[in-house]
């Protein structure tokens, strides 16, 4: 009788030993769930690349702000040659580019640049002779922007470089007494 009592006893702490170890195992497994869903999620949402819809729709928005913003610029410029032309003084002219956006060269992520560059020119004769060179000029620097990688152009001594080439290139176009600068007014990496 005393093995029937003793055999009751470790039955009943039995049941009592597992339940600590039983909820230790579920709470660790629902520890581990909990971890590899947040990584999970701040990879999604921090790496992940983004939808082409996205970029299409982010392009298309600001390539239509840009070009109010161009419409604006247009006719600042047109008062601003009606007054050079009347005599207030002769400055040079600032040939506005149209943006660019091109893919960068990135192994690991899509990523694109978009920049907008302004040519300056002496005269009205160097301004006309840009307009005609302008696809050969948006060749080139759409080639020399799509050959760089973000690390390239995201800190300013890569943008000093970019401008530094595309200067380079569009005087090598152009010519010196043609283009006299080239200004970036808009740069953005994403």
């Amino acid at each position: 009788m005393a093995k029937a009592e003793q055999n009751q006893q470790e039955a009943a702490e039995a049941p009592a030993k597992k339940k600590p170890i039983l909820l230790f195992i579920i709470i660790g497994v629902l520890a581990f769930l909990l971890l590899v869903g947040g990584g999970f999620g701040v990879y999604y949402f921090m790496f992940a690349k983004p939808s082409d819809e996205a970029l299409q729709e982010e392009i298309a928005h600001d390539q239509t702000a840009d070009h109010d913003k161009k419409e604006d610029k247009k006719h600042k410029k047109d008062s601003k040659d009606k007054h050079e032309k009347e005599g207030e003084g002769h400055a040079a002219l600032i040939v506005d580019i149209e943006p660019f956006v091109v893919n960068l060269v990135d192994p690991k992520a899509r990523h694109y640049l978009k920049f907008a560059i302004a040519l300056e020119v002496p005269d009205e004769a160097a301004k006309n002779t840009v307009t005609a060179l302008l696809p050969k000029i948006k060749n080139d620097v759409i080639m020399l922007a799509s050959s760089k990688m973000m690390d390239d152009v995201i800190l300013p001594d890569g943008k000093l470089r970019l401008k530094d080439e595309i200067t380079s290139r569009v005087i090598a176009i152009a010519g010196h007494d043609v283009v006299s600068d080239v200004y970036i007014v808009q740069f953005v990496v994403q």
